[in-house]
């Protein structure tokens, strides 16, 4: 069975010069956090290109057949549990949830939104994993895959690049689909794009998982 995992942080190019803290919790998902960066919030906006992916993704062969269960959730970590039955995923996100530390892999038996990807492989042993990468992300990333716990992985691990993916021709179908919101990393200004993206997915999204989504406040407008 074939899953698919899309993060919203897939649009968002975030500058080094910018150096935002990121931490999954209440307080980094707040509007209060987001208004400390309000100066980037022309500039921190989803590209574009996201108004186009479902139809981009159906021109490679991918499509959503019979009625495939599909969900949005705050974090990426509640994918572990939606996608556990998956013989296959294909993860399209701006970071790999592979696990960035190994130490912390070792004692954190919970799936978190950075290793849930990782802890899945390893409950699955026959679990294939495709990591697509929007272009932007700087290359050293696939450095991170050469991480030595990612080792025993490696002949069910691919990396693809979305131009790269897109050029691909398949056919497969999905069967679940889980798309992740990352409000610690994706700003309150772009939440009502959030929503019309989940709403024009050919797979009808009918949940979302721990809470409904509720956009975030902030401003209408701001002060020349």
């Amino acid at each position: 069975m074939l899953g698919l995992s899309v993060d919203w942080d897939f649009w968002f190019r975030e500058e080094p010069e910018w150096d935002l803290g990121h931490e999954e919790t209440k307080l980094f998902q707040s509007s209060a956090v987001w208004m400390t960066r309000a100066h980037l919030r022309q500039e921190y906006v989803p590209k574009p290109e996201y108004r186009k992916f479902w139809k981009q993704l159906e021109e490679t062969g991918i499509r959503f057949g019979g009625k495939p269960l599909a969900v949005a959730g705050e974090s990426h970590a509640y994918a572990y549990g939606w996608l556990a039955e998956c013989g296959e995923i294909i993860h399209f996100d701006a970071h790999h949830d592979m696990g960035y530390n190994e130490k912390a892999l070792d004692e954190n038996h919970v799936a978190y939104c950075d290793d849930w990807l990782y802890k899945l492989a390893v409950a699955n042993p026959l679990l294939k994993v495709r990591l697509v990468w929007p272009d932007w992300v700087p290359e050293y990333k696939e450095s991170l895959l050469r991480a030595s716990w990612l080792k025993p992985l490696k002949d069910r691990l691919t990396v693809t690049p979305w131009s790269a993916f897109q050029s691909l021709r398949e056919k497969a179908v999905v069967r679940r689909l889980y798309i992740a919101h990352s409000g610690a990393w994706t700003p309150p200004w772009a939440d009502e794009q959030f929503l019309e993206f989940c709403q024009v997915c050919p797979a009808k999204v009918t949940g979302y998982i721990s809470a409904s989504f509720h956009p975030r406040k902030w401003p209408k407008r701001w002060p020349v």
